[in-house]
């Protein structure tokens, strides 16, 4: 026969009264076990953590203990294995009786919680994402602790969807070396576009590319009509971006060495966040701003958030997780590798790294950042990329390209219309119905 010892009927009684649903959430405090009990704190102690390793508790420092039968659960992650591995480090410690499972970003989305870059907010938030409630938006916006036009990142529709636990300018990056070659005097304060062309020329004339747009060729299309066109883009400023971009696409691999990327030191240009700076791969770089267009200096920006599934039911909880994405302590973690900007300014301040580049640019863009996407209707947004894809990628020519961007707008212009016919016809059979009923 065994012999119990008093740490474990204790927990065995406590364990029964969990199972019959008699204890639920929070457990009583050591202290309030031991003196129910009638023993020494210690012996209390000994019975909680015994039952936190049958599983059937779990004990968070500075909180207490909580009953896992209702509160244990697995939510799915849908990220890049950089950010879960923080984050899952940071959940063991806040939240250990969660268990998280990774899901990468691109295996349909399904996840509970998944990280979302500026960019595809605009492609998955009317159906995807669940809303932040107006009451923490406004705490959120009244909070003072971040960038300015980050909480417009996410905004769509007059409603928040999420907040970057970090940002940065999309900037460019240029080899020093080849700089020093064909221009020895480049002052990257006072690029122009004239400027900025014409380097691209003498680099595409001296044997190397132009440019490397990496993954933001669409990006860099829309802050080019941004510029042109302000917050009103229309037909006419997208058909001049167009002429603009042609002259770029031009100068990306013109010099027959189309596959080495600006990493290998055969390009000029990189257009690139800071967290995809080239320390590791080539480090002979340094940073200039965007260049002026049409007197008008604009940088777009890159970010990433943690937003919550519209599936999930808990969704003020799983908020509450987001939030923490923006402490003071998460950016620290997250951005400890120079992987962007904090979304907080006291933390952005503390991670800046010049390293002998004008890193500064970084911060003082943040001044001329613009949210390049948020007065584009969703489906125009969608089409004009698409356009923008074919054309880089060679698969329609330039008549083409003007082509297919004016029939999105006009696309557009048709569904426009056909929602305010049938809008106008709802409220006309509202109206008779009432009119019919009354009699």
């Amino acid at each position: 026969m065994t012999v119990l010892n008093k740490s474990e009927m204790i927990a065995n009684a406590l364990f029964d009264r969990i199972r019959s649903g008699e204890l639920t959430g929070q457990l009583p405090s050591d202290k309030k076990v031991a003196e129910d009990f009638g023993v020494a704190l210690m012996t209390a102690t000994r019975a909680l953590t015994l039952l936190q390793e049958r599983g059937a508790v779990v004990r968070i420092p500075r909180k207490g203990t909580f009953v896992l039968a209702g509160d244990a659960r697995e939510l799915t992650v849908s990220c890049l294995p950089r950010f879960f591995e923080i984050f899952r480090k940071w959940m063991q410690i806040h939240h250990p009786e969660i268990t998280l499972k990774h899901q990468p970003p691109r295996s349909g989305y399904s996840g509970d919680l998944r990280v979302m870059t500026t960019y595809s907010i605009f492609t998955s938030y009317n159906v995807e994402i669940s809303q932040f409630s107006r009451l923490r938006e406004e705490r959120l916006r009244q909070s003072g602790r971040f960038w300015d036009k980050l909480c417009d990142l996410y905004h769509k529709d007059n409603r928040l969807y999420g907040v970057p636990y970090l940002f940065s300018p999309v900037l460019l990056h240029y080899n020093r070396s080849l700089m020093r070659e064909i221009a020895p005097d480049f002052d990257p304060v006072a690029l122009d576009w004239d400027t900025f062309t014409g380097l691209l020329e003498k680099a595409v004339d001296a044997g190397f590319n132009g440019i490397d747009l990496l993954c933001y060729a669409q990006t860099f299309f829309f802050n080019m009509v941004y510029c042109l066109a302000g917050h009103s883009p229309d037909e006419s400023s997208v058909l001049k971006a167009a002429a603009l971009f042609k002259k770029i696409i031009a100068f990306q691999g013109k010099s027959g060495v189309e596959k080495e990327t600006f990493s290998k030191g055969r390009t000029l240009f990189a257009l690139s966040p800071r967290h995809q700076t080239y320390d590791k791969s080539f480090e002979d770089y340094d940073i200039a701003p965007m260049p002026y267009i049409n007197g008008v200096r604009s940088c777009p920006l890159a970010s990433e958030a943690l937003v919550v599934s519209s599936h999930c039911t808990d969704t003020e909880f799983l908020h509450d997780i987001c939030e923490e994405t923006l402490t003071p302590e998460f950016q620290r973690l997250v951005t400890a590798s120079s992987y962007g900007v904090a979304a907080d300014k006291s933390v952005a301040f503390e991670s800046l790294k010049t390293s002998g580049r004008r890193d500064d640019f970084f911060f003082t863009e943040t001044a001329n950042a613009a949210v390049i996407f948020k007065d584009y209707p969703l489906e125009l947004v969608q089409d004009l990329s698409l356009c923008i894809g074919d054309f880089r990628s060679g698969d329609i020519d330039f008549d083409e390209f003007k082509s297919d961007l004016s029939e999105a707008f006009a696309r557009q212009k048709r569904a426009e219309k056909r929602k305010k016919r049938f809008l106008e016809m709802h409220e006309k059979n509202e109206y008779d119905n009432q009119g019919e009923y009354a009699v």
